[in-house]
C-alpha cells in the first residue's frame, strides 16, 4: 500500500459554510482553526491540532488555547518554525486572522469553504 502525501493545510471554523449552525459559542468558544497534516488528496489526516479563542473575560479578545491529541505530538518537532512564531505572543493577544495569516506565510494552505483574505476591518476580535 502507498504511503499517502500529507500537506500543511488550516480549516477555520467562522469560515465554514455551516459555522452559523454551530453551537461552539454556547461552549464559550468564539472561533477555531484546525491546522496539521492533511492528506494530499483529501482522504483523511496524518494529525491535528486546534487553536481555540476561549471567551474567558473579554469577549471581543477571546483567549487562544492550543489543543491536540497524543497521535501530534509529532507536530512539536514537524512544525517547531510554527510553534517557535508562537512564541512571539507569550502573553499577547492574537486574533484567528493574525493566526491565519502566520499559517499561510509559513506555507499552509487555507482549505476553508471561505478563503482568508485579509484582516477585516470590521472584525470582533
Amino acid at each position: 500500500m502507498e504511503t499517502p502525501e500529507f500537506i500543511k493545510t488550516f480549516v477555520c471554523l467562522s469560515r465554514q459554510n455551516y459555522y452559523e449552525t454551530t453551537r461552539q459559542i454556547e461552549k464559550g468558544i468564539a472561533d477555531i482553526i484546525t491546522f496539521g497534516n492533511f492528506a494530499a488528496d483529501g482522504e483523511g489526516i496524518e494529525y491535528e491540532l486546534s487553536m481555540e479563542w476561549h471567551i474567558l473575560r473579554d469577549e471581543k479578545h477571546p483567549s487562544p488555547r492550543l489543543c491536540m491529541f497524543n497521535d501530534a505530538f509529532k507536530a512539536i518537532e514537524e512544525h517547531a518554525e510554527l510553534l517557535k512564531e508562537l512564541m512571539q505572543y507569550h502573553k499577547i493577544y492574537f486574533s484567528p486572522d493574525q493566526f491565519s495569516e502566520i499559517l499561510l506565510r509559513l506555507g499552509y494552505k487555507d482549505m476553508s469553504d471561505k478563503k482568508y483574505i485579509g484582516a477585516k476591518a470590521d472584525s470582533v476580535f
